[in-house]
């Protein structure tokens, strides 16, 4: 048996992973079946024993050995070490307005019916924008809010805008689905400019839905718009977003989620950021473990050894133009576009500091095995404090034993 061709290994303070850079996954990896890829590397064949045998069988049901003699391979993980100039931004976040309908207790916005709205962009102010944005290759572009469908005519302004520039660009938008009179104005919106369409669920039911969004009623009238999109052929994606303090919880979500036919999902606590402050969302673990399977794309890989996997090529622009590392970071201002240009925004200090925020920049992570296949989200890491290097509470710690008390 000889090493596949995509297997590399990464060490870490106190065990080492596996990457394989053809399936784009990452997996723990324990002393025997590193020294059984150390032994192939070097051209030797490990000798016989049925423990060998089984770790050898296992390692090939992984794609990590494949048929042949032993050969000399390099396991290092390669990395990128050079970091590009900043000439290709990848995804930018639109947040049309701060006025939403609902009130939701978890706001990373703090949005609301009564939101000061005199200092939003102008339509021509957000189309110049968009202009210089679309000249950087821009691959994703989000309409938030707030709630964007009251300012669906901007929102319609900008997708002709983009569509015309460059269809082949994905175009997205979060609504909260509970404005009844724009729901039809939407749907036209989604199929006439391609738009990937999203909303938000805060529970199982209408009294847990109501409750975060402090609206009697909103539960029932989201329902009934994804009806209506589903109906019409238009596949929506449900962010559930809810208190995940209890484990078993996340579970029950998914199966309600399925049997209602929704296919696109995800089940996450919201963040400490903005209203949300107001409690801790999830269960932090007790007991060191490394048992995940990480799954990462090649943007993200190749990203991981020069910058942030969010940061480096990422942007919020907010109502008032200011312009954020993220649609949750807003503690942080790189500048404001009625002032500047996002050309000089992306060779300010500030940008360039946030955004070559690498793994091996942050407390913990940097000793991690995992570095390079996990996903960093800051703002969760952060948890509404100032330290931009604060390890996440991931629930694994490198320097510690695996079931050692954690201290998170």
């Amino acid at each position: 048996m000889k090493v596949a061709k995509q297997i590399y290994i990464l060490q870490g303070a106190s065990r080492a992973a596996c990457y394989d850079l053809t399936r784009m996954r990452c997996w723990p990896i324990d002393e025997r079946e590193l020294q059984l890829l150390r032994q192939l590397a070097r051209g030797h064949s490990p000798r016989a024993g049925a423990d060998n045998l089984k770790s050898l069988v296992l390692m090939r049901r992984r794609g990590w050995i494949e048929p042949g003699r032993p050969v000399a391979k390099n396991l290092e993980l390669p990395l990128a070490t050079n970091r590009a100039p900043n000439s290709k931004v990848h995804h930018v976040w639109l947040e049309l307005t701060k006025s939403c309908n609902l009130t939701c207790s978890h706001c990373y916005a703090e949005s609301g019916p009564t939101v000061n709205r005199t200092n939003e962009l102008s339509t021509s102010e957000w189309i110049s924008v968009v202009e210089e944005v679309l000249s950087y290759g821009v691959n994703v572009l989000t309409f938030i809010g707030g709630e964007p469908t009251i300012r669906l005519d901007l929102a319609e302004t900008l997708a002709k805008l983009v569509r015309e520039t460059n269809p082949k660009i994905k175009l997205r938008m979060f609504s909260n689905f509970s404005i009844p009179s724009r729901m039809q104005a939407l749907r036209s919106f989604v199929e006439a400019y391609d738009v990937e369409i999203g909303t938000a669920i805060y529970g199982i039911n209408a009294k847990q839905h109501d409750e975060m969004t402090g609206v009697t009623g909103s539960f029932a009238r989201t329902m009934n718009a994804i009806e209506m999109m589903r109906t019409g052929g238009v596949d929506v994606f449900v962010g559930m977003y809810v208190d995940l303090s209890a484990p078993a919880y996340k579970k029950e979500c998914i199966e309600w989620l399925r049997s209602i036919g929704i296919k696109r999902y995800e089940v996450i606590a919201p963040s400490q950021v903005g209203r949300g402050v107001i409690k801790l969302w999830k269960m932090k673990k007790s007991k060191n473990s490394n048992k995940k399977i990480f799954s990462f794309t090649e943007r993200n890989f190749n990203n991981a050894g020069v910058g942030h996997n969010c940061f480096l090529d990422h942007f919020a622009i907010k109502p008032n133009g200011d312009v954020s590392p993220c649609i949750m970071m807003r503690n942080y201002n790189y500048g404001n576009i009625k002032d500047t240009s996002i050309n000089r925004i992306l060779k300010t200090a500030l940008y360039e500091k946030i955004s070559s925020l690498s793994k091996d920049n942050i407390e913990g992570c940097s000793e991690c095995e995992f570095r390079y296949a996990c996903f960093d989200c800051r703002p969760d890491a952060m948890a509404n404090q100032s330290n931009l290097k604060t390890k996440p509470a991931c629930g694994y710690d490198p320097r510690l034993p695996l079931d050692a008390e954690l201290n998170e």
